[in-house]
C-alpha cells in the first residue's frame, strides 16, 4: 500500500501514468473549480489489487485548508480504518477544530474501530512533550486522539529542523488477534519513491501479526487488580499524607484517556499498598474443617484404590478395609471436633462454631445408600445398586387378564342433559389444572 500527500496533482495526470494496472489508486486532488490556489495538495492511496479496501467518501473533505480521505481495508481478518489526512501549512486552530468537528459528527462510524490517521499534519509541537500544551491546535488534535484512543507511532524527525510533521496515530497497537497473537506497528525511515524532502522524510509502515510476549508488569497489574485492602483498619492519616506525595501532573505525558486511568489507579494502589494492611483470602478447603491430617491421607488412599478395585481381588479387600477406616476416622474426628467447639463456645470463643457452620453449607459429602443391608458410598456401586433393584421390581411377563365386556353389566343411567347445563360445567373448570384421564 502506498500512500503520498500533496501530490500536485491535477485530472490532466491519469492514474495509469503513476502505477501499473496491478494497483487500485484513488485520489483526492485539489478542486481547481472552488480552490483559491493554482496547485498543491492532493492525496493518493494505491493497493495491490488483491487486498480488499473500500472507499468511504461520506467521510471525505476536500477544501483549500483540508483534506481528508477514509477507507475500509481488512487486515489480518480484522476491519481497519484508514485516513489520510493532509493539513496545508500555515495550520490554524480552526482547520485543527474542523477535523476533530467531523470526525466527531461521524463518530457512530469512528467510535469503537480499529483506527489509522495518518498524514501530514504540520503540527510540530505535537511531537514535543515541553510544548505540548502550549499550543491549541496541539491541545485540540490531543482531544481528538484521547476521544478515539489513539497513540502517536512516528518518531523519526525530519533533517530540516529535527521535528515530526507527519504523523501516525492508531489504536491498534499491540491487539490481540487470538490467544497468542497480536498485531504489531513498527515504523522505519525509508527510501522514497522520488528524492525526498527534507521536511518531510518517506516512512515504511509494517503492521506484522507476532507471538504474545509476557509481560511481568502486566501481569502484576492483573494481581493488583485483585487486591482486597483492609479499610477498616487503615491509618487515613497516612493514606492522605502519601497521596499528597503524588505528583499527578505525569498524568499529562500520556495520550489516551485509558492510559491516563490506568496509571491513575496504579498510583492509587501503590499508595493503599504503603498504608493499608492487604485482606489475605484463605484458601478453599477441600476437607471438612473437622477431619484430621491422618484422615485425608486414609480418605485419599481410599479413592486411589477405589479406581482400581475391579483389577484384582486383592485391591477389592484393600478398598473394603480403607472404606471402613475412613469411615471410623470420620466419626471419630467429627466426635472430638464438636466436642472443641463445645468448650470453646464455653470460653466465648465461637469461631470453629461459624467455620462448622460454613462448611456445612458449601461442603456437600458423598451419598451414602443402604441396599440389602449393605452400605453403599461408592457412584458406580449405588447406579448398579438403583438399576438391579429396578431390574427386580419389573415385571417383565405380559399380562393374561382379559376383560369380557360382553358380561358386564349396565347398571348406570345417563340423565338427559341439556347444552346449556354442559357449557355451565365447562365453564365452572379450572383452565390451570393439569390434565386427567377423564
Amino acid at each position: 500500500m502506498v500512500i503520498i500527500t500533496e501530490t500536485w496533482l491535477t485530472k490532466d495526470v491519469h492514474s495509469s501514468e503513476l502505477f501499473s494496472p496491478d494497483y487500485a489508486v484513488f485520489r483526492l486532488d485539489r478542486d481547481q473549480q472552488t480552490s483559491n490556489k493554482e496547485c498543491g495538495a492532493g492525496i493518493l492511496l494505491a493497493t495491490k489489487n488483491n487486498i480488499v479496501i473500500n472507499p468511504l467518501p461520506k467521510l471525505s473533505i476536500n477544501t483549500d485548508s483540508l483534506q481528508c480521505s477514509w477507507f475500509k481495508v481488512k487486515i489480518f481478518n480484522i476491519d481497519i480504518l484508514i485516513g489520510v489526512i493532509y493539513l496545508p501549512p500555515p495550520v490554524n486552530m480552526d482547520t485543527v477544530e474542523r477535523l476533530f468537528c467531523h470526525m466527531l459528527k461521524h463518530s457512530e462510524i469512528l467510535q469503537d474501530k480499529k483506527l489509522i490517521l495518518i498524514g501530514d499534519f504540520n503540527i510540530y509541537e505535537f511531537s514535543q512533550p515541553e510544548n505540548k500544551n502550549n499550543s491549541t491546535r496541539s491541545r485540540i488534535l490531543q482531544n481528538l486522539a484521547q476521544f478515539f484512543e489513539l497513540n502517536s507511532l512516528n518518531t523519526i524527525p525530519n533533517t530540516a529542523k529535527n521535528r515530526i510533521l507527519d504523523l501516525v496515530l492508531s489504536n491498534i497497537g499491540n491487539s490481540k488477534l487470538s490467544k497468542n497473537k497480536e498485531i504489531k506497528i513498527t515504523i522505519d525511515k525509508s527510501e522514497g519513491l522520488v528524492n525526498p524532502d527534507c521536511n518531510h522524510p518517506p516512512l515504511l509502515i509494517n503492521i506484522t501479526k507476532a507471538g504474545l510476549t509476557k509481560n511481568k508488569n502486566n501481569e502484576t497489574a492483573k494481581k493488583d487488580e485483585h487486591t482486597k485492602f483492609c479499610f477498616n483498619k487503615a491509618d487515613y492519616k497516612k493514606v492522605a499524607e502519601e497521596l499528597e506525595k503524588i505528583d499527578w501532573s505525569f498524568l499529562d505525558n500520556f495520550n489516551t484517556s485509558s492510559e491516563k486511568l490506568n496509571e491513575f489507579y496504579a498510583s492509587l494502589n501503590t499508595a493503599f499498598k504503603n498504608t493499608i494492611p492487604i485482606f489475605n483470602k484463605a484458601k478453599k478447603q477441600k476437607f471438612p474443617p473437622w477431619w484430621s491430617k491422618e484422615t485425608r491421607k486414609i480418605f485419599l488412599r481410599k479413592e486411589r484404590m477405589r479406581k482400581i478395585k475391579r483389577r484384582h481381588s486383592k485391591q477389592e479387600k484393600e478398598y473394603k478395609t480403607l472404606r471402613k477406616n475412613t469411615k471410623r476416622s470420620i466419626k471419630k474426628d467429627f466426635i472430638e471436633y464438636m466436642e472443641e467447639i463445645s468448650k470453646d463456645i464455653n470460653k466465648n470463643d465461637n469461631k470453629k462454631y461459624w467455620q462448622y457452620i460454613k462448611s456445612k453449607s458449601k461442603n456437600s459429602s458423598r451419598a451414602i445408600y443402604s441396599y440389602n443391608n449393605t452400605t453403599i458410598d461408592d457412584a458406580e456401586e449405588i447406579v448398579n445398586a438403583f438399576a438391579n433393584h429396578f431390574q427386580n421390581v419389573y415385571n417383565k411377563t405380559p399380562s393374561t387378564y382379559q376383560v369380557e365386556l360382553e358380561d358386564a353389566q349396565q347398571d348406570s343411567q345417563l340423565d338427559e342433559l341439556t347444552e346449556d347445563e354442559i357449557l355451565t360445567e365447562i365453564l365452572s373448570t379450572h383452565e390451570n389444572k393439569p390434565p386427567g384421564p377423564d
